[in-house]
């Protein structure tokens, strides 16, 4: 998986027609966005313009402009950039069914679930998206934060641990309805699983990850970190790090640890995968990036 980004915008002038309101298509929608080049509309703010420009530039670097290298991440970053820039319903359309229709599209409606019942933005999706997070709810046993099978490891003692793990994290979170009284008893189990990865961490010395426990129990204990406070984020942040280069663990994690550390810290963030905080200027975030290899 790849960086969540802010990526494609849509639109031209305000009274005009938009260009590729037809132009869309469900079929050729891949080798459409590598070839579509923004222009700002009035009323889109100039940062959001300037930054969604940025990412349509690093999906096509991400894919290598080949439309079959897209993956669940590049259908997440259109379709949230549709989002933010307003784009017509059937554009938005398209990119929301070729986001949920991608593997492991689970994966991400529970990691956004919180952002996307609260956000204002995600308005013309949310009931949608409910439906379909209520889908990967009613999987048996928590499939997990992927939907993708892994046979070879699902039924180790280890992905036992995980998955009962990844329950209670869940286990409040997946009702959509704010509620101090849930977010308190989330809270308790939050910290039960927070001690649980520790014990864990002591004894294999090491992110438990795709090859211990495969694709379906990979993001566990990332989003157990995740959900923590900040003092155990910057603890295992090297640990992520590790992780992500040895394949264990999909770059896109550690991006997102990153960016809620620096969130909590420096009010800013660094690659836009926190909904209402500030991009860092462009020197810092160059600076992260070299320093944690992300490109």
């Amino acid at each position: 998986m790849r960086t969540i980004m802010l990526s494609v915008i849509l639109f031209i002038a305000c009274n005009t027609v938009y260009a590729q309101q037809s132009g869309f298509t469900y079929e050729g929608f891949e080798k459409e966005i590598l070839k579509f080049k923004p222009q700002k509309k009035n009323g889109v703010a100039q940062d959001k313009f300037d930054y969604a420009s940025m990412i349509l530039s690093e999906t096509k670097k991400a894919t290598k402009d080949n439309p079959d290298n897209f993956n669940l991440a590049d259908y997440f970053n259109v379709l949230f950039a549709f989002l933010t820039l307003n784009i017509p319903d059937d554009a938005l359309d398209i990119a929301y069914k070729k986001f949920s229709s991608a593997p492991g599209s689970c994966e991400y409606l529970i990691a956004f679930k919180d952002k996307v019942n609260q956000g204002k933005i995600y308005d013309r999706i949310r009931q949608r998206y409910m439906a379909d997070l209520g889908k990967c709810n009613g999987i048996p046993k928590a499939a997990g934060l992927s939907a993708q099978k892994n046979d070879h490891s699902a039924k180790s003692p280890l992905a036992k641990q995980l998955e009962d793990i990844l329950q209670q994290d869940q286990k409040f979170r997946t009702t959509g309805i704010p509620n101090a009284d849930l977010a308190s008893k989330q809270k308790k189990l939050d910290i039960k699983n927070q001690e649980r990865i520790d014990s864990l961490f002591n004894v294999y010395q090491t992110y438990i990850g795709k090859s211990m426990v495969g694709e379906k129990y990979q993001n566990v204990m990332w989003i157990v970190i995740q959900h923590s406070d900040l003092g155990r984020m910057e603890k295992y942040l090297p640990v992520i790090s590790k992780a992500v280069e040895s394949k264990e663990l999909p770059e896109l994690n550690l991006k997102m640890l990153i960016d809620r550390i620096y969130a909590i810290k420096y009010k800013y963030q660094i690659f836009g995968s926190q909904g209402g905080v500030k991009l860092a200027d462009e020197k810092t975030i160059q600076s992260v990036r070299v320093r944690y290899n992300l490109k």
